[in-house]
């Protein structure tokens, strides 16, 4: 019987279904690594954007603020990272289905009190 034994050659079709398995659990895992580092991206111009802002205080609407924050090199960071954080986040959904990427997109948050318990030496409380 052809197919059957310990050193046969596969059937026509089963190769196929291998080959196919393994390019989908590929393109699963780059759909997966993006969505992580997007996570490190938006996290990243999150904490960069609150520490660039802290010593800009307002007093309600001002126009100008943008202006004043885009001298700052660590709020430019933060723009920087939240714009690559978006371009990672396109490409893992060009990889991968929105009920794969969009939860490990949620990482984010883990990742903001990583840098602030990293920043401030102590805890965070929620």
């Amino acid at each position: 019987m052809p197919g059957t034994g310990c050193c046969s050659v596969p059937a026509e079709g089963q190769a196929d279904r291998g080959t196919a398995r393994d390019v989908k659990r590929e393109l699963m895992v780059t759909a997966i690594l993006l969505a992580v580092a997007a996570s490190v991206c938006t996290a990243t111009a999150s904490v960069c954007q609150r520490i660039g802002a802290r010593s800009s205080e307002t007093a309600g609407f001002d126009v100008w603020l943008v202006f004043r924050l885009a001298r700052r090199p660590v709020w430019l960071l933060g723009v920087a990272s939240m714009i690559l954080g978006f371009v990672f986040q396109l490409t893992a959904m060009h990889f991968g289905a929105l009920a794969l990427v969009q939860p490990i997109l949620a990482l984010e948050l883990l990742f903001v009190f990583g840098y602030l318990a990293f920043a401030s030496r102590r805890r965070v409380k929620v």
